[in-house]
């Protein structure tokens, strides 16, 4: 059933490529380019999550928790799995292969399921310019001044740009979960 749903999923996204304006093939610059724009994607519409109240409404369940752990990042609403292909389609109408958008889409998801652990130190030097552990459990923190911040999925880079990062602060109690909803 689920081999199914993903083969289904995959010809739809197929549709968007067979429609591209561009062809950039698959090479070492094409992958690159699009996980850089993959990981932007990702950033936006985590964003987005958060400050549309249906969608926080979805998202909140992958908040909930009252720790950070690998079960923490599986909490994901099912029908994200249905929509999450239409926020990579124009990437597909610009030009980018179906399985170049999977892979960087699939690097971004398994990046985000190892740093679902409690770290809660200062960010290293790393954390300038990868999300970290010590940067995404701040933004599991209860406290919204932390998790309306840090949405990257791999890069910190978009947070830095937009204002949406902050340190993690050891002086806060590792309060996870959600307050008021």
């Amino acid at each position: 059933f689920i081999a199914g749903i993903s083969a289904n999923k995959f010809e739809v996204v197929n549709q968007f490529y067979k429609l591209r304006l561009f062809d950039y093939g698959i090479n070492f610059y094409s992958v690159l380019i699009a996980f850089i724009l993959c990981d932007f994607i990702f950033y936006f519409f985590h964003w987005v999550e958060h400050k549309f109240p249906f969608l926080w409404s979805l998202h909140q369940v992958h908040h909930s928790s009252l720790d950070i752990s690998y079960a923490t990042s599986l909490r994901i609403p099912w029908i994200l799995f249905f929509v999450t292909p239409f926020y990579y389609a124009p990437l597909m109408f610009l030009g980018f292969h179906p399985l170049i958008i999977i892979f960087c889409k699939k690097m971004i998801l398994t990046y985000q399921f190892l740093i679902h652990k409690p770290v809660r130190k200062k960010d290293s030097f790393w954390g300038k310019y990868f999300i970290t552990y010590q940067s995404h459990s701040a933004h599991h923190l209860a406290d919204p001044k932390f998790h309306n911040k840090n949405f990257g999925g791999i890069l910190s880079i978009w947070d830095h740009m937009f204002g949406t990062y902050i340190e993690c602060d050891e002086t806060v109690a590792p309060d996870y979960g959600v307050r008021g909803a």
